[in-house]
């Protein structure tokens, strides 16, 4: 499938290393936040049917930024994030979970649902000639994590419903600047819109994944081994 996305060579010579930075609206030159060491996080597909090109887009954006950081000399660690429990059927936070009402209209277990959409992601990742990340994040491998950062800053930036552990936009002085909120200070809470939930490594969740994980786990058939590929190869 090509080189991974670990490969450390000689830094190439030419013109600097020019980035558009989302937060000024400028084109800069490129400053890791670790000198000569570029991480790259893509959020990953939702795993409840198959990608479509749109989908896939995203990936070989990230595959030619991570071919490019690693021709210009940088020591690349590129993660992607499989999210296979936790991803709501509304965007506005409600609904049943994507796996669970996929798993009940095919008769299947989620974890079967999870396997085979992981598995067709993959082939299409290995079709479209994209590298290997360092890393795969599968997301029901972290819940405890997630619960346990929600958790640590609950009491400075949560607030609780019965539906679950809310994030509070107000708490962050410049929440939204990055979209250019023209009332980021108000914050969405204060404007009347729905706040994100926290949780999976891809975004938007609750606390209440606990629950959902634990029908995962004790739903009928263990979880199954994914044929997973092998990082950075």
């Amino acid at each position: 499938m090509g080189a991974g996305m670990t490969d450390t060579p000689a830094p190439a010579s030419g013109a600097p290393l020019r980035l558009f930075n989302s937060l000024t609206r400028n084109l800069e030159p490129f400053a890791p936040v670790h000198p000569g060491e570029a991480r790259v996080y893509s959020c990953g597909p939702t795993v409840y049917n198959y990608p479509h090109i749109g989908n896939m887009r995203a990936y070989v954006f990230a595959d030619t930024l991570g071919r490019t950081l690693t021709y210009k000399g940088y020591k690349l660690t590129h993660v992607i994030n499989i999210t296979d429990v936790g991803h709501l059927t509304d965007d506005a936070d409600a609904g049943e979970d994507k796996l669970e009402k996929a798993a009940a209209e095919r008769a299947q277990s989620i974890w079967d649902i999870a396997r085979h959409y992981t598995e067709a992601y993959w082939a299409d990742i290995k079709a479209l000639n994209i590298r290997q990340p360092a890393h795969w994040s599968i997301a029901t491998d972290y819940v405890p994590q997630m619960i346990d950062f929600a958790k640590a800053i609950a009491d400075k930036h949560c607030y609780e419903l019965d539906s679950g552990l809310y994030f509070d936009t107000t708490s962050v002085s410049d929440y939204g600047r990055l979209a250019r909120h023209g009332g980021f200070t108000l914050g969405p809470r204060r404007a009347g819109l729905a706040p994100r939930m926290f949780g999976d490594v891809g975004g938007a969740a609750r606390l209440s994944v606990r629950h959902s994980h634990r029908r995962h786990r004790s739903s009928r058939n263990p979880p199954p081994e994914r044929n997973r590929p092998e990082s950075g190869a």
